[in-house]
């Protein structure tokens, strides 16, 4: 991870603004996925399922629709979604795994 897009992505949701990875963005509201937006409070688990990044809220299942080979720097966002919802958020994005391998192209 890079620590300065970290401090700079958690610097600019701290002030307002958001930070966008594609199609997903993080703001103070919470994680949005299009125009859908996961208050952070809400969400109990980050993972990967069947190449796409995914937020579960108690018993549900949110699907980014994004590739995760599409995420820009998703190690940053998901050490962002860690960092402001304090800890709260299980994660399951174990570092090095080869995170396109259930991806058909």
């Amino acid at each position: 991870m890079n620590p300065r897009l970290i401090q700079s992505g958690r610097q600019r949701v701290e002030a307002g603004g958001s930070v966008a990875f594609n199609r997903i963005s993080l703001s103070r509201e919470g994680l949005a996925f299009g125009k859908k937006t996961i208050r952070l409070t809400d969400i109990e688990k980050i993972t990967i399922q069947n190449g796409q990044f995914s937020a579960k809220v108690t018993d549900k299942w949110f699907k980014s629709g994004q590739p995760v080979s599409r995420i820009p720097n998703l190690y940053v966002l998901t050490e962002l979604v860690a960092q402001l919802s304090a800890g709260s958020i299980e994660m399951d994005v174990p570092m090095g795994m080869n995170l396109a391998s259930r991806l058909c192209l």
